[in-house]
């Protein structure tokens, strides 16, 4: 769980690296006082959050990191793309690769046929609330708002 948080908040860490170095001024001034990974963890301690909850907690960013990574690109936005550009220059690496494509994880929840957590029924809402949504076949669309509402109804009970 911990190699896991740690890749996942290198990810997050180079996301803050790029606001505060090239976003908009007001990204980065929202993004002054956000914690890096390794800040978060030293909250980790007995009475206080768990390793497993910080661990859903960087999911759930990174989802919305690439729900903005993903709007922009849609958009035309030239800070996705050169936040990007800055995460190859800097890693070799691809961010989807590293980050986990959306579109994939969804299909892969479709496959399996079942939400898990909170953070897939989150990373699923990014992709369905937008009714512009082209990177899923309607038939797709279809059975993963059924899963969603199938997972909505079952926190209820």
């Amino acid at each position: 769980m911990m190699a896991e948080f740690r890749r996942l908040g290198a990810l997050f860490d180079t996301w803050l690296d790029y606001q505060l170095a090239h976003g908009e001024a007001a990204m980065q001034k929202a993004y002054q006082k956000t914690r890096r990974s390794n800040d978060i963890l030293t909250l980790v301690k007995p009475g206080g959050p768990r390793l497993s909850d910080v661990l859903e907690g960087t999911k759930q960013g990174l989802n919305d990191i690439n729900d903005m990574i993903r709007d922009g690109l849609q958009e035309g936005w030239p800070s996705a793309t050169g936040f990007l550009a800055y995460y190859r220059e800097r890693t070799g690496r691809e961010w989807w690769a590293d980050a986990g494509d959306p579109v994939r994880m969804a299909r892969a929840i479709l496959k399996r046929g079942q939400i898990r957590d909170e953070t897939e029924w989150y990373l699923l809402k990014n992709l369905l609330d937008p009714l512009d949504q082209t990177d899923l076949s309607a038939d797709e669309l279809k059975r993963l708002r059924a899963l969603h509402w199938e997972f909505e109804e079952q926190a209820r009970q």
